[in-house]
Protein backbone atom coordinates (compact mmCIF):
# COMPACT_ATOMS: atom_id res chain seq x y z
CA UNK A 1 0.00 0.00 0.00
CA UNK A 2 1.43 3.25 -0.88
CA UNK A 3 0.11 6.67 0.09
CA UNK A 4 -0.43 8.95 -2.63
CA UNK A 5 -1.76 11.84 -0.67
CA UNK A 6 0.81 12.03 2.82
CA UNK A 7 -0.11 14.08 5.35
CA UNK A 8 -3.80 14.59 5.55
CA UNK A 9 -5.00 11.97 7.18
CA UNK A 10 -4.43 11.71 11.38
CA UNK A 11 -5.29 9.84 14.05
CA UNK A 12 -8.79 10.43 15.27
CA UNK A 13 -10.49 11.14 12.43
CA UNK A 14 -13.25 9.52 10.39
CA UNK A 15 -12.71 9.16 7.24
CA UNK A 16 -14.97 7.57 4.30
CA UNK A 17 -14.45 3.68 3.00
CA UNK A 18 -14.29 5.08 -0.93
CA UNK A 19 -14.48 6.54 -3.44
CA UNK A 20 -12.54 3.82 -5.49
CA UNK A 21 -10.64 4.69 -8.42
CA UNK A 22 -9.95 2.68 -11.76
CA UNK A 23 -7.70 -0.67 -11.32
CA UNK A 24 -4.54 0.65 -11.28
CA UNK A 25 -2.40 -2.91 -11.70
CA UNK A 26 -3.87 -5.61 -12.97
CA UNK A 27 -3.47 -9.55 -12.22
CA UNK A 28 -0.43 -10.27 -10.67
CA UNK A 29 1.63 -12.79 -8.61
CA UNK A 30 5.11 -12.60 -6.74
CA UNK A 31 7.71 -14.90 -5.97
CA UNK A 32 8.84 -15.80 -2.07
CA UNK A 33 12.40 -14.44 -1.07
CA UNK A 34 13.44 -17.46 0.68
CA UNK A 35 11.48 -20.65 -0.96
CA UNK A 36 11.29 -19.10 -4.39
CA UNK A 37 7.50 -20.50 -4.91
CA UNK A 38 5.41 -18.16 -6.98
CA UNK A 39 2.34 -17.05 -5.49
CA UNK A 40 -1.10 -15.04 -6.75
CA UNK A 41 -0.81 -11.88 -4.93
CA UNK A 42 -4.60 -9.91 -6.15
CA UNK A 43 -6.77 -10.06 -8.62
CA UNK A 44 -6.52 -6.34 -9.37
CA UNK A 45 -5.41 -3.43 -7.24
CA UNK A 46 -7.28 0.15 -7.34
CA UNK A 47 -6.34 3.58 -6.15
CA UNK A 48 -8.55 4.93 -3.01
CA UNK A 49 -9.00 8.64 -2.04
CA UNK A 50 -10.73 8.58 1.20
CA UNK A 51 -12.67 12.17 2.12
CA UNK A 52 -11.56 13.08 5.72
CA UNK A 53 -15.15 13.84 7.59
CA UNK A 54 -14.76 14.88 11.00
CA UNK A 55 -12.75 14.34 14.42
CA UNK A 56 -14.09 11.98 16.89
CA UNK A 57 -15.62 13.11 19.40
CA UNK A 58 -18.24 12.22 22.27
CA UNK A 59 -20.26 9.65 21.22
CA UNK A 60 -24.36 10.17 21.84
CA UNK A 61 -27.58 7.88 21.57
CA UNK A 62 -29.76 9.62 18.68
CA UNK A 63 -33.11 6.96 18.62
CA UNK A 64 -33.77 3.12 18.60
CA UNK A 65 -35.66 1.28 16.71
CA UNK A 66 -36.99 -2.06 17.40
CA UNK A 67 -36.97 -4.42 14.35
CA UNK A 68 -39.67 -5.81 12.89
CA UNK A 69 -42.07 -3.20 14.34
CA UNK A 70 -44.86 -6.03 12.88
CA UNK A 71 -44.77 -9.44 13.08
CA UNK A 72 -46.66 -12.49 12.99
CA UNK A 73 -45.74 -15.75 14.23
CA UNK A 74 -47.67 -19.45 16.02
CA UNK A 75 -47.19 -20.60 19.18
CA UNK A 76 -43.48 -22.30 19.60
CA UNK A 77 -42.04 -20.41 16.75
CA UNK A 78 -40.02 -17.86 17.95
CA UNK A 79 -38.31 -14.84 16.11
CA UNK A 80 -35.45 -12.70 15.91
CA UNK A 81 -36.75 -9.40 17.42
CA UNK A 82 -33.39 -6.63 16.84
CA UNK A 83 -33.13 -3.40 19.08
CA UNK A 84 -30.79 -0.96 17.19
CA UNK A 85 -29.24 2.07 17.79
CA UNK A 86 -28.42 5.25 16.16
CA UNK A 87 -25.32 6.26 17.33
CA UNK A 88 -24.41 10.01 16.25
CA UNK A 89 -20.75 11.02 16.88
CA UNK A 90 -20.19 14.80 15.31
CA UNK A 91 -21.22 13.95 11.57
CA UNK A 92 -21.14 10.60 11.85
CA UNK A 93 -24.25 8.44 12.29
CA UNK A 94 -23.54 4.71 12.94
CA UNK A 95 -26.07 1.70 13.55
CA UNK A 96 -25.59 -0.61 16.71
CA UNK A 97 -27.46 -3.62 17.68
CA UNK A 98 -27.67 -3.47 21.28
CA UNK A 99 -30.67 -5.96 21.80
CA UNK A 100 -28.41 -7.80 24.58
CA UNK A 101 -27.70 -4.39 26.55
CA UNK A 102 -31.56 -3.36 26.24
CA UNK A 103 -34.70 -3.73 28.82
CA UNK A 104 -37.36 -5.66 27.71
CA UNK A 105 -40.74 -5.76 28.89
CA UNK A 106 -43.96 -6.74 26.90
CA UNK A 107 -47.79 -5.47 27.51
CA UNK A 108 -49.17 -9.19 27.32
CA UNK A 109 -46.53 -11.59 29.00
CA UNK A 110 -48.65 -14.32 29.14
CA UNK A 111 -49.10 -14.05 25.23
CA UNK A 112 -45.65 -13.81 24.34
CA UNK A 113 -42.05 -12.25 26.10
CA UNK A 114 -38.86 -11.64 24.89
CA UNK A 115 -35.49 -13.55 26.66
CA UNK A 116 -33.45 -10.17 27.28
CA UNK A 117 -30.05 -11.10 26.54
CA UNK A 118 -30.27 -11.73 22.95
CA UNK A 119 -33.89 -10.27 21.84
CA UNK A 120 -35.58 -14.15 20.83
CA UNK A 121 -39.18 -13.76 21.20
CA UNK A 122 -41.15 -16.35 22.61
CA UNK A 123 -44.55 -17.11 21.31
CA UNK A 124 -46.95 -18.74 24.08
CA UNK A 125 -50.32 -18.40 23.19
CA UNK A 126 -52.64 -16.99 20.27
CA UNK A 127 -53.62 -13.19 20.65
CA UNK A 128 -51.62 -10.06 20.41
CA UNK A 129 -49.63 -8.08 22.36
CA UNK A 130 -47.02 -5.19 21.99
CA UNK A 131 -43.25 -5.74 23.10
CA UNK A 132 -41.20 -2.82 24.31
CA UNK A 133 -37.64 -2.46 24.74
CA UNK A 134 -35.26 0.63 26.97
CA UNK A 135 -31.63 1.63 26.07
CA UNK A 136 -30.24 4.82 27.46
CA UNK A 137 -33.34 6.47 28.14
CA UNK A 138 -35.14 5.53 24.71
CA UNK A 139 -38.17 3.19 24.27
CA UNK A 140 -39.57 1.64 20.79
CA UNK A 141 -42.33 -1.06 20.20
CA UNK A 142 -43.02 -3.36 17.78
CA UNK A 143 -46.26 -5.37 17.34
CA UNK A 144 -46.97 -9.28 17.73
CA UNK A 145 -49.83 -11.60 16.45
CA UNK A 146 -50.02 -14.92 17.20
CA UNK A 147 -52.17 -17.21 15.72
CA UNK A 148 -52.53 -19.61 12.68
CA UNK A 149 -52.39 -17.84 9.27
CA UNK A 150 -54.30 -18.64 6.13
CA UNK A 151 -52.03 -19.33 2.64
CA UNK A 152 -50.76 -16.32 1.12
CA UNK A 153 -50.70 -14.41 4.32
CA UNK A 154 -47.30 -12.52 4.62
CA UNK A 155 -45.23 -11.36 7.31
CA UNK A 156 -42.22 -10.28 8.41
CA UNK A 157 -39.87 -12.73 9.39
CA UNK A 158 -36.65 -10.40 10.25
CA UNK A 159 -35.36 -7.33 9.73
CA UNK A 160 -32.12 -5.14 10.95
CA UNK A 161 -29.80 -6.32 8.78
CA UNK A 162 -29.10 -3.85 5.04
CA UNK A 163 -29.18 -5.35 1.15
CA UNK A 164 -29.87 -9.65 1.99
CA UNK A 165 -28.87 -11.03 -0.69
CA UNK A 166 -29.38 -15.04 -0.81
CA UNK A 167 -31.42 -17.40 1.78
CA UNK A 168 -31.06 -21.14 2.18
CA UNK A 169 -32.26 -23.53 4.54
CA UNK A 170 -29.96 -26.36 6.22
CA UNK A 171 -31.47 -29.72 6.76
CA UNK A 172 -31.69 -28.78 10.32
CA UNK A 173 -34.21 -25.70 9.13
CA UNK A 174 -32.10 -22.86 10.56
CA UNK A 175 -31.94 -20.38 7.87
CA UNK A 176 -28.64 -19.33 6.15
CA UNK A 177 -28.43 -15.90 4.81
CA UNK A 178 -25.59 -13.42 3.47
CA UNK A 179 -25.65 -9.54 2.33
CA UNK A 180 -22.84 -8.77 0.32
CA UNK A 181 -20.61 -8.45 2.92
CA UNK A 182 -17.56 -10.68 4.28
CA UNK A 183 -20.25 -12.62 6.80
CA UNK A 184 -22.79 -15.50 6.55
CA UNK A 185 -25.19 -15.02 9.28
CA UNK A 186 -27.72 -17.63 10.67
CA UNK A 187 -30.87 -17.94 12.45
CA UNK A 188 -31.80 -20.59 14.16
CA UNK A 189 -34.94 -22.26 15.01
CA UNK A 190 -34.55 -20.93 18.75
CA UNK A 191 -35.00 -17.91 17.49
CA UNK A 192 -31.32 -16.96 18.06
CA UNK A 193 -29.40 -14.31 15.50
CA UNK A 194 -25.97 -14.84 14.98
CA UNK A 195 -22.60 -15.02 12.53
CA UNK A 196 -21.08 -18.88 11.32
CA UNK A 197 -18.98 -17.33 8.75
CA UNK A 198 -16.64 -13.74 8.62
CA UNK A 199 -14.12 -13.84 5.31
CA UNK A 200 -10.73 -13.99 7.21
CA UNK A 201 -9.76 -11.61 4.13
CA UNK A 202 -11.56 -9.29 1.94
CA UNK A 203 -10.47 -6.47 -0.39
CA UNK A 204 -12.22 -2.93 0.61
CA UNK A 205 -15.07 -2.58 -2.33
CA UNK A 206 -18.84 -2.64 -1.58
CA UNK A 207 -19.53 -6.20 -2.09
CA UNK A 208 -18.45 -9.79 -0.53
CA UNK A 209 -20.71 -12.86 -0.93
CA UNK A 210 -23.44 -12.85 -3.19
CA UNK A 211 -24.51 -16.50 -3.29
CA UNK A 212 -24.52 -19.27 -0.46
CA UNK A 213 -25.46 -23.34 -0.60
CA UNK A 214 -25.58 -26.17 2.40
CA UNK A 215 -25.43 -29.70 2.01
CA UNK A 216 -27.33 -32.24 3.82
CA UNK A 217 -23.81 -32.60 5.97
CA UNK A 218 -23.98 -28.85 6.30
CA UNK A 219 -20.66 -27.75 4.27
CA UNK A 220 -20.91 -24.09 3.31
CA UNK A 221 -20.28 -23.20 0.15
CA UNK A 222 -19.84 -19.16 -0.54
CA UNK A 223 -18.87 -17.72 -3.86
CA UNK A 224 -17.93 -13.88 -4.09
CA UNK A 225 -17.82 -11.46 -7.16
CA UNK A 226 -15.34 -9.42 -5.37
CA UNK A 227 -12.86 -12.56 -5.72
CA UNK A 228 -14.32 -14.40 -8.36
CA UNK A 229 -14.22 -17.39 -6.23
CA UNK A 230 -16.14 -19.71 -4.68
CA UNK A 231 -15.22 -21.73 -1.06
CA UNK A 232 -16.40 -24.41 0.55
CA UNK A 233 -16.36 -24.94 4.27
CA UNK A 234 -16.62 -27.76 7.08
CA UNK A 235 -18.54 -26.82 10.14
CA UNK A 236 -17.53 -27.05 13.67
CA UNK A 237 -18.98 -26.05 17.07
CA UNK A 238 -18.94 -22.69 16.48
CA UNK A 239 -19.99 -22.27 12.75
CA UNK A 240 -17.07 -22.08 9.90
CA UNK A 241 -13.68 -20.87 10.24
CA UNK A 242 -10.28 -21.00 8.36
CA UNK A 243 -9.92 -19.50 4.26
CA UNK A 244 -12.19 -22.65 3.01
CA UNK A 245 -11.29 -24.77 0.19
CA UNK A 246 -11.24 -23.22 -3.19
CA UNK A 247 -13.79 -25.07 -6.03
CA UNK A 248 -13.93 -24.46 -9.45
CA UNK A 249 -10.93 -23.02 -9.98
CA UNK A 250 -10.01 -24.32 -13.43
CA UNK A 251 -13.10 -23.00 -14.75
CA UNK A 252 -12.14 -19.35 -15.83
CA UNK A 253 -14.88 -16.81 -14.91
CA UNK A 254 -16.87 -14.89 -12.00
CA UNK A 255 -18.70 -18.10 -9.72
CA UNK A 256 -22.30 -17.15 -9.30
CA UNK A 257 -24.65 -19.38 -7.75
CA UNK A 258 -24.55 -22.65 -6.08
CA UNK A 259 -26.37 -25.90 -5.18
CA UNK A 260 -25.93 -28.77 -3.92
CA UNK A 261 -28.10 -32.07 -4.83
CA UNK A 262 -29.14 -34.83 -1.96
CA UNK A 263 -26.18 -36.83 -3.39
CA UNK A 264 -23.59 -34.16 -2.55
CA UNK A 265 -22.78 -33.01 -5.87
CA UNK A 266 -22.16 -29.34 -5.61
CA UNK A 267 -23.12 -27.52 -8.79
CA UNK A 268 -21.28 -23.68 -9.54
CA UNK A 269 -22.85 -21.56 -12.23
CA UNK A 270 -19.82 -19.59 -13.50
CA UNK A 271 -20.54 -16.11 -15.34
CA UNK A 272 -17.93 -14.98 -18.52
CA UNK A 273 -19.39 -12.16 -19.66
CA UNK A 274 -19.39 -13.41 -23.04
CA UNK A 275 -23.34 -13.84 -23.48
CA UNK A 276 -22.46 -18.20 -22.54
CA UNK A 277 -21.86 -19.35 -19.14
CA UNK A 278 -20.40 -22.78 -17.64
CA UNK A 279 -21.72 -24.57 -15.01
CA UNK A 280 -18.93 -26.61 -12.89
CA UNK A 281 -20.48 -29.96 -11.27
CA UNK A 282 -17.99 -30.89 -8.19
CA UNK A 283 -17.88 -34.84 -6.88
CA UNK A 284 -15.74 -34.87 -4.15
CA UNK A 285 -12.26 -34.21 -5.63
CA UNK A 286 -13.47 -34.31 -9.05
CA UNK A 287 -14.60 -31.66 -11.07
CA UNK A 288 -16.03 -30.94 -14.89
CA UNK A 289 -17.79 -28.31 -15.89
CA UNK A 290 -20.14 -27.96 -19.62
CA UNK A 291 -21.56 -25.17 -21.51
CA UNK A 292 -24.68 -23.04 -20.98
CA UNK A 293 -26.38 -21.35 -23.73
CA UNK A 294 -26.49 -18.38 -21.58
CA UNK A 295 -24.79 -16.76 -19.23
CA UNK A 296 -25.00 -18.77 -15.79
CA UNK A 297 -25.62 -16.83 -12.81
CA UNK A 298 -28.63 -18.44 -10.81
CA UNK A 299 -29.45 -22.28 -10.49
CA UNK A 300 -31.95 -24.90 -8.99
CA UNK A 301 -32.16 -28.30 -8.98
CA UNK A 302 -35.57 -30.46 -10.01
CA UNK A 303 -36.59 -33.71 -8.55
CA UNK A 304 -34.71 -35.35 -11.07
CA UNK A 305 -31.74 -34.26 -10.32
CA UNK A 306 -31.74 -31.75 -13.30
CA UNK A 307 -29.87 -28.43 -13.71
CA UNK A 308 -32.46 -25.12 -14.01
CA UNK A 309 -30.86 -21.97 -15.10
CA UNK A 310 -32.87 -19.39 -15.86
CA UNK A 311 -32.06 -17.43 -19.04
CA UNK A 312 -32.35 -13.81 -19.54
CA UNK A 313 -31.46 -13.84 -23.42
CA UNK A 314 -34.30 -16.42 -24.60
CA UNK A 315 -36.78 -15.61 -21.00
CA UNK A 316 -36.84 -19.51 -20.47
CA UNK A 317 -36.05 -21.75 -17.64
CA UNK A 318 -33.23 -24.17 -19.29
CA UNK A 319 -33.27 -27.37 -18.23
CA UNK A 320 -30.15 -29.07 -18.34
CA UNK A 321 -28.98 -33.32 -17.27
CA UNK A 322 -26.20 -33.20 -14.96
CA UNK A 323 -23.88 -34.51 -18.08
CA UNK A 324 -24.64 -31.22 -19.10
CA UNK A 325 -27.62 -31.97 -22.07
CA UNK A 326 -30.08 -29.36 -22.46
CA UNK A 327 -33.09 -31.35 -22.10
CA UNK A 328 -35.86 -29.43 -22.55
CA UNK A 329 -36.62 -25.14 -22.15
CA UNK A 330 -39.18 -24.09 -20.03
CA UNK A 331 -40.73 -20.58 -21.28
CA UNK A 332 -41.57 -17.42 -19.14
CA UNK A 333 -41.66 -14.65 -21.73
CA UNK A 334 -40.76 -11.89 -19.24
CA UNK A 335 -37.86 -9.06 -19.75
CA UNK A 336 -37.37 -9.04 -16.24
CA UNK A 337 -34.18 -11.02 -15.25
CA UNK A 338 -34.56 -13.12 -12.25
CA UNK A 339 -32.53 -12.94 -9.11
CA UNK A 340 -33.32 -16.26 -7.71
CA UNK A 341 -35.05 -19.43 -8.24
CA UNK A 342 -36.12 -22.66 -6.30
CA UNK A 343 -37.71 -25.94 -7.26
CA UNK A 344 -39.88 -27.88 -4.78
CA UNK A 345 -40.21 -31.19 -4.64
CA UNK A 346 -43.36 -31.18 -7.00
CA UNK A 347 -41.43 -29.80 -9.36
CA UNK A 348 -42.39 -25.89 -9.20
CA UNK A 349 -40.18 -23.72 -9.84
CA UNK A 350 -40.59 -20.18 -7.52
CA UNK A 351 -38.64 -17.34 -8.93
CA UNK A 352 -37.75 -13.84 -7.73
CA UNK A 353 -37.74 -10.97 -10.26
CA UNK A 354 -35.61 -8.30 -8.88
CA UNK A 355 -37.18 -5.15 -11.63
CA UNK A 356 -40.46 -5.88 -10.92
CA UNK A 357 -40.78 -6.79 -7.57
CA UNK A 358 -42.83 -9.91 -7.61
CA UNK A 359 -42.58 -13.73 -6.91
CA UNK A 360 -43.93 -16.14 -9.73
CA UNK A 361 -44.11 -20.06 -9.99
CA UNK A 362 -44.63 -21.99 -12.65
CA UNK A 363 -45.02 -25.71 -13.47
CA UNK A 364 -41.72 -26.83 -15.24
CA UNK A 365 -43.73 -30.59 -15.77
CA UNK A 366 -46.17 -29.37 -17.72
CA UNK A 367 -45.61 -28.04 -21.65
CA UNK A 368 -47.86 -25.52 -22.05
CA UNK A 369 -47.65 -24.10 -18.14
CA UNK A 370 -47.87 -20.15 -17.21
CA UNK A 371 -45.94 -18.12 -14.70
CA UNK A 372 -48.26 -17.07 -11.92
CA UNK A 373 -47.27 -14.17 -9.90
CA UNK A 374 -47.90 -15.62 -5.79
CA UNK A 375 -46.55 -12.18 -4.02
CA UNK A 376 -45.80 -8.88 -5.08
CA UNK A 377 -45.16 -5.13 -3.72
CA UNK A 378 -41.79 -6.06 -3.21
CA UNK A 379 -38.41 -3.37 -2.89
CA UNK A 380 -36.02 -5.68 -5.17
CA UNK A 381 -36.63 -9.38 -4.05
CA UNK A 382 -33.40 -11.11 -4.18
CA UNK A 383 -33.19 -14.20 -2.65
CA UNK A 384 -35.57 -16.99 -1.89
CA UNK A 385 -35.87 -20.58 0.26
CA UNK A 386 -38.74 -22.65 1.43
CA UNK A 387 -38.35 -24.15 5.21
CA UNK A 388 -39.21 -27.94 5.99
CA UNK A 389 -43.16 -26.51 6.19
CA UNK A 390 -43.28 -25.42 2.46
CA UNK A 391 -43.60 -21.79 3.23
CA UNK A 392 -41.53 -19.64 1.04
CA UNK A 393 -39.27 -16.87 2.60
CA UNK A 394 -37.59 -13.79 0.42
CA UNK A 395 -35.20 -11.02 0.94
CA UNK A 396 -36.07 -7.45 0.29
CA UNK A 397 -33.08 -6.44 -0.86
CA UNK A 398 -33.96 -2.68 -1.01
CA UNK A 399 -36.20 -3.18 1.85
CA UNK A 400 -33.76 -4.92 4.32
CA UNK A 401 -36.33 -7.25 5.76
CA UNK A 402 -36.89 -10.94 4.91
CA UNK A 403 -40.76 -11.93 4.57
CA UNK A 404 -42.54 -15.08 4.99
CA UNK A 405 -45.69 -16.49 2.86
CA UNK A 406 -47.35 -18.97 4.58
CA UNK A 407 -48.30 -21.70 2.06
Amino acid sequence: MVPVTPGIYKSGYYVTLGPYNDPVVGESWYRHPLTQEISHAWTWSAMTSPQVLCRAGSSRTGCLSLYPRSTKTSVGEKRVLRAVALIVDGEICKEIDVSAKSHWSSQEPDTAFVVPRDGTLHPKRAGRTSIQCEYDGMCASADVEIGQFSKGTRAIFFQGLRTVTQLRFGSNDNLLLCNQSESVYEIDRLGRFRVVLRLPRLAPVSHGIDFIAVDSQRNLYVSSANERACLMFRPNSDGYTGSGTPLADACPGTKRGIVVDRAGVAYVAVMTGRGYGHVVRITGRSESSFKTRDEAIILAIDPEGNICLPSRQYRSIDIYSPAGDLIRSVALGIADPASDILVDSAGTAYLTMFGSGQVISIDLACANSAPVVIASGFNNPDGIAMDSQGRLYVSNFSGNTIEMIYR
